[in-house]
């Protein structure tokens, strides 16, 4: 950054921070509104996340089970 003879900032500056920031805080919003929209697609109405616990795997597997004898492939 270029400062004037006094040792604060130009005009020139202020200028550019307030054209850059709102396109850098645009795009960052918006991808994380894309990530948060995609794991509530993901995971709808989840308070939590299944497989951050240990029995997810257990789950799943009943859930498989359970599945096949009600839809036999």
């Amino acid at each position: 950054m270029y400062s004037n003879t006094e040792g604060g900032f130009s005009m020139r500056d202020i200028k550019t921070y307030l054209s850059v920031a709102p396109v850098l805080s645009t795009l960052w919003f918006g991808a994380l509104a894309g990530l948060l929209i995609e794991i509530n697609r993901l995971f709808p109405d989840a308070l939590s996340f299944p497989f951050f616990h240990s029995s997810y795997s257990y789950a799943r597997d009943r859930i498989l089970r359970d599945m096949t004898k009600i839809f036999p492939f």
